[in-house]
């Protein structure tokens, strides 16, 4: 992750309170921007229109047209499989949690749609299909970046559109990225978070160690990685994961809305520094900050891409249902599309 400026980390702070859709956001140029979808219009036109310029010079997205809804406000959240300790030994690292938050401004309500990382899709300006979550590969290492921001940048975008393209080319408007020590260190934070577990949680993946006891508790940022990660050492079990992963963001929105974090902003600004990439403006996210607010977290609508694991040459994927995939595109965003591969 890149090291950000002084401005960069402001905006990191209200980025936090955002994807976690946390409240207690300060009231920022307040006439400004209160009007969340004036701010997304604005940026929508914007990139509409760079977009017709791209899309004639070149088939930027394979001759797909994108599909742009003014009453939506798309962000990508990416988790990578990223820490200090991984770091040392590793050149490239990977989102192993992809979820689309889709917020409909006609009615506030909240769509989120997890990609389980193993799913086969076509990768965004590439000639075939991989894992969806090796599309960040194929931006950082083959999409032309000279510089290693411009390799990370092409790396997102890689991710974002393979995304796009998957749900008919739906418009996303933004991507914010998290690596683990950025998780933990929100986590701990914010004094933990309470989770109730069914019965006792072990990982298998190391020795089999027990990871979390039945019952009520306030997991601490480690404990609660663990537990949202495990698999119980099983691939296929990626997609229960997903689903885990969607619970955790409400949990972490409860226990954010419980609080008034507002005092604790020196500190996130400090710790997130180096943990979390966006292209969302200080702007965008304090209109969203003020946004939220009036969303009912709890009634939101939860997806996880369908389908089933297969072996293909010695390697597992994840094979999504197209019929499911239709159906889910029609049923969030409300058109019908045919691929265009």
């Amino acid at each position: 992750m890149k090291k950000l400026t002084k401005n960069k980390k402001i905006a990191i702070v209200s980025i936090l309170i955002v994807v976690l859709l946390g409240t207690a956001f300060g009231v920022y140029q307040y006439n400004q921007i209160k009007d969340a979808k004036a701010v997304f219009l604005k940026q929508q036109e914007a990139e509409r229109k760079l977009q017709e310029e791209l899309d004639s010079q070149q088939e930027a997205k394979d001759g797909v047209s994108t599909i742009y809804q003014q009453d939506r406000i798309n962000i990508l959240l990416m988790g990578f499989d990223k820490n200090e300790a991984r770091d040392e030994y590793y050149r490239l690292f990977r989102p192993d949690a992809i979820v689309l938050v889709s917020m409909n401004l006609s009615d506030d309500t909240v769509d989120l749609i997890s990609f389980p990382r193993d799913s086969k899709v076509w990768i965004a300006h590439r000639p075939g299909m991989d894992k969806i979550n090796a599309s960040f590969y194929y931006g950082h290492d083959l999409g032309g970046g000279k510089t290693d921001e411009e390799k990370e940048l092409m790396g997102y975008k890689y991710v974002v559109d393979t995304v796009s393209e998957f749900l008919g080319n739906i418009y996303i408007n933004n991507y914010i990225a998290i690596d683990m020590d950025g998780f933990i260190k929100l986590i701990d934070d914010i004094g933990g978070v309470e989770v109730f577990v069914e019965e006792d949680v072990y990982y298998a993946n190391y020795e089999n160690r027990l990871i979390a006891e039945a019952g009520q508790q306030t997991m601490m940022g480690k404990q609660f990685l663990a537990y949202i990660n495990d698999r119980e050492g099983d691939a296929t079990k990626d997609v229960d994961r997903a689903s885990k992963m969607q619970e955790a963001f409400q949990m972490v929105y409860d226990q954010l809305k419980k609080q008034n974090k507002i005092s604790i902003i020196p500190k996130l600004i400090s710790n997130y520094n180096e943990n979390i990439d966006t292209d969302l403006s200080l702007k965008e996210m304090s209109a969203l900050g003020l946004y939220v607010q009036k969303i009912n977290i709890s009634t939101m609508n939860k997806y996880v891409v369908k389908g089933e694991y297969e072996y293909i040459d010695n390697n597992i994927y994840y094979i999504p249902d197209q019929n499911e995939r239709f159906e889910l595109v029609k049923n969030v965003f409300g058109f019908e599309f045919t691929p265009e591969r």
